[in-house]
């Protein structure tokens, strides 16, 4: 056996565990467009000190992400925006339904501020029809929407939040879905 096929016998496939329970193929580029999104400085260097083998969820991979990010505080504050836009941006994937939005905004198909005060209105319809929201209250704000979501400064209030302040709200506060995943994003809360 040559030096060539030994070593690549030796490469371990990476799958990723998605919250649906189905599995993909890890992907270096795709990973690279989040981080890009969340600005992060580095990209790279995040992506290098990954150390990963065989299968992952997506939950330990987003934590490792972070920790990776949090670390480099230290060396520059950008480092804390993007860990904090990162758990956003997988915030906003779980409310708004998942991934597809996310890349309709990457390919500017949709603007961030459009998706975000869609998925404000489609957050407050979904709650009535779930009978969340008390319906003598409810009444009125249905009626009004749309203005309310114009209102909405997507996502100037949630770069208020600090890192620990957006991870306090997701393991405190917000509400969750019986799966899990989020229902609603910081400023809905407040």
């Amino acid at each position: 056996m040559s030096l060539s096929t030994e070593i690549t016998s030796k490469v371990i496939e990476i799958k990723v565990l998605k919250r649906n329970g189905s599995t993909e193929d890890y992907s270096k580029d795709k990973l690279a467009s989040s981080l890009k999104l969340a600005g992060v400085p580095d990209p790279d260097l995040v992506i290098g000190a990954l150390d990963i083998k065989g299968t992952i969820s997506t939950n330990e991979l987003s934590d490792r992400i972070q920790l990776i990010m949090l670390n480099m505080v230290t060396d520059d504050l950008r480092w804390h925006d993007a860990a904090r836009n990162y758990l956003l941006w997988s915030v906003y994937k779980q409310v708004w339904g998942g991934k597809d939005i996310v890349k309709a905004i990457n390919k500017g198909r949709i603007k961030f501020e459009d998706a975000y005060r869609e998925g404000f209105k489609t957050w407050f319809r979904i709650g009535l029809e779930l009978r969340i929201w008390d319906s003598e209250m409810s009444a009125w704000y249905a009626q009004h929407i749309d203005e309310l979501a114009e209102y909405l400064d997507p996502p100037s209030r949630d770069l208020l939040l600090t890192y620990n302040g957006v991870r306090t709200l997701m393991s405190r506060y917000l509400l969750k879905r019986l799966d899990g995943t989020f229902f609603e994003t910081p400023p809905q809360y407040l």
